[in-house]
């Protein structure tokens, strides 16, 4: 199951790049796009690490299948929280861009995580 995740997830990043990287290239200046890079990292990387855990504690019990699921979305809105603080403290970060970036890939694989934990569960009833 986490192969598929990553698979798709990995799809679905380069058609969102290849849809939105020439656009912000032509639209805007090069910083706005690597700020949109750099949104979009934190976002993957929470989502990979959350996957993995969903798919060792999905042959658990339910229990143990909810506490890492509400728990992992507490974890990846905490360390959000904290890496958009950090860098709006310390860097000149392009606010719309980074923001937009990062929200937008965390609801992009949000829906994936969703869609794999929806079908895996109507599997196993």
């Amino acid at each position: 199951m986490f192969n598929r995740f990553l698979k798709v997830a990995g799809l679905a990043t380069v058609l969102a790049w290849f849809l939105l990287a020439p656009l912000l290239y032509v639209f805007t200046n090069p910083d706005v796009l690597w700020w949109a890079v750099a949104g979009c990292l934190p976002s993957a990387l929470c989502f990979i690490y959350e996957f993995y855990t969903l798919s060792k504690a999905d042959r658990q019990d339910l229990m143990s299948f909810m506490q890492a699921f509400l728990g992992g979305m507490i974890v990846r809105m905490f360390v959000v929280g904290v890496i958009l603080f950090l860098l709006i403290k310390f860097t000149d970060v392009h606010l719309p861009s980074f923001v937009f970036s990062l929200f937008g890939f965390y609801l992009l694989y949000l829906v994936i995580e969703l869609y794999f934990v929806i079908k895996g569960s109507r599997q196993q009833v």
